[in-house]
């Protein structure tokens, strides 16, 4: 952290920004920072969707390489270019660079760096209501209702959360996804084997068209990535942004209500704001369950390849317990 610590100062310099107060605010993938410019006012801009004098420093972990950073800078910079979203506005250097390389102090090691616009809004996680909820879907289907029209730039490039994507060599594990199948506890076996089967032939099934497939921003849980202003969601965080199935998006979004009372209306009114924008036909809707139920497969492999690599933890392990009963709820239904 030392380190990480040392890199965000320096890289403030390029920026402009060396006197700003700089607060270490995560390190979960990437390390990230809020950059305060002292002097600035900290009165709201009326209508506009960012906090003055006010930044997002990331310090980018290794498993992005440049051109994807790009990518997701691109899009960014086109949702609100193009369809004045509230997303994280990229900002250049002071040389008009979006993404640079930085040394690590000590080390042979090198860090991409990048600086967003911070949103202004706050989380709801526990008093979500059914306006927050329809704002929520609307926000959604306006990210999938742009992505669906726009023409990416030459070298544009984003991982694909297809089913390999998900369960197979294109999913990122740090083992091999052969290995953690057949590390799957075997009270959960046939459940994530009906899941994973099914998922395989409904995408089939469905294609890669863009009537169903598409970039979309693939972590909009309005507990972690959604802000809410004014009646207005806002959506931060688009590192895990890929290719994926509309539903994906949608199954990602839910799946904390997995399980839970309020999942219905949760459900419901989501939906609903999502058909404001645009529509997802019941051809589509119907796998929605079964997607719900992927995600949950796909998370159990992500905590097994955890515990293998932190096999004195007890939290992935309750984790892995915690998915496998949610994967159980879909398989005994």
């Amino acid at each position: 952290m030392r380190r990480l610590n040392a890199v965000a100062h320096e890289a403030l310099k390029k920026y402009g920004l060396g006197t700003a107060r700089l607060t270490f605010l995560t390190y979960h993938g990437n390390a990230i920072y809020r950059v305060d410019k002292l002097s600035a006012t900290t009165r709201r801009l009326k209508g506009g969707p960012f906090v003055p004098g006010r930044w997002v420093l990331r310090i980018h972990m290794p498993y992005h390489s440049a051109a994807e950073i790009r990518s997701e800078h691109e899009w960014l910079s086109a949702l609100r270019r193009d369809a004045d979203l509230p997303v994280p506005e990229p900002v250049p250097t002071k040389d008009g660079q979006l993404l640079f390389e930085a040394d690590i102090p000590g080390s042979s090691g090198c860090r991409f760096v990048s600086l967003l616009r911070w949103l202004d809004g706050r989380f709801y996680p526990n008093r979500l209501t059914p306006a927050r909820a329809r704002a929520w879907g609307r926000l959604m289907a306006q990210l999938h209702e742009h992505t669906s029209q726009w023409r990416r730039p030459a070298g544009f490039t984003r991982r694909h959360r297809d089913w390999n994507g998900l369960f197979g060599k294109g999913a990122g594990f740090e083992y091999p996804a052969d290995e953690l199948w057949e590390a799957v506890p075997k009270r959960f076996q046939d459940a994530f084997q009906d899941v994973t089967d099914g998922l395989r032939k409904v995408m089939r099934k469905l294609g890669k068209g863009p009537d169903v497939y598409g970039l979309v921003h693939a972590d909009l849980g309005v507990n972690t990535n959604v802000l809410f202003k004014g009646g207005e969601a806002r959506v931060i965080d688009f590192d895990d942004s890929a290719y994926a199935y509309w539903l994906h998006d949608l199954a990602f979004a839910l799946s904390p209500w997995v399980g839970n009372r309020h999942l219905p209306w949760v459900r419901e009114t989501l939906l609903e704001g999502y058909a404001e924008v645009r529509s997802l036909p019941e051809s589509q809707l119907k796998y929605l369950d079964l997607f719900m139920a992927g995600f949950q497969a796909n998370l159990l492999l992500w905590m097994i390849d955890w515990a293998k690599l932190q096999p004195r933890s007890e939290r992935p392990r309750k984790a892995i317990r915690h998915h496998g009963e949610n994967l159980l709820r879909y398989y005994r239904s």
